[in-house]
């Protein structure tokens, strides 16, 4: 019983976390801007790897957000609010799919703007280089950006760790209560 307290506890921990670290990336992305020239404002929805990076967090940041009520419930009273069959196999599915949207959010985030960042900056330095008055300014702002973009995608990164490891632990919770073939235990 007090094993149950105990992964019952861990659990709405880590759906806590990850939905502040979830959150904290979507606040920080939608802040995320820049000036470029006189009149043009970039944002994250400019880059279409953002925007994937937006949805994905969007996504983790609702669902957390649903399970979180059902993780208290949970706690406080030693058993599930619903169905706890079908409440188990929601957790043990949806901690999949999520996981696997946030990793895919997470890869992409880093990966292009390691790219982009490179990118920017070898095309910067040649306009600074070529005497270009404004590049200087504009390779400042744009690595500001792509830092702040950086590490809503960390952000990312641990909302997907604390989901990941939430996966891991429904699939045992999931495993420890389920049943045989024809409704014994599965422990036979």
């Amino acid at each position: 019983m007090a094993a149950k307290a105990v992964v019952s506890s861990t659990t709405l921990a880590l759906r806590i976390f990850a939905f502040l670290s979830l959150l904290g990336s979507l606040v920080t992305l939608v802040t995320d801007s820049f000036i470029f020239g006189e009149d043009h404002k970039i944002t994250f929805k400019d880059i279409t790897t953002y925007r994937y990076v937006f949805s994905a967090t969007a996504i983790g940041v609702l669902f957390t957000l649903l399970q979180i009520p059902f993780a208290i419930y949970h706690v406080c009273w030693v058993k599930r609010m619903i169905l706890p069959e079908l409440l188990l196999n929601f957790d043990f599915y949806a901690d999949k799919v999520i996981s696997n949207l946030l990793a895919a959010g997470v890869g992409a985030g880093f990966a292009y703007s390691m790219e982009l960042k490179t990118f920017l900056s070898g095309l910067l330095d040649s306009l600074i280089v070529l005497g270009v008055p404004e590049a200087e300014n504009l390779k400042s702002e744009a690595s500001k950006f792509l830092d702040k973009g950086n590490l809503a995608t960390s952000l990312l990164l641990i909302g997907f760790v604390c989901v990941a490891v939430l996966s891991v632990l429904s699939s045992a919770i999931r495993r420890e209560n389920r049943r045989g073939f024809i409704g014994g235990d599965s422990s036979n």
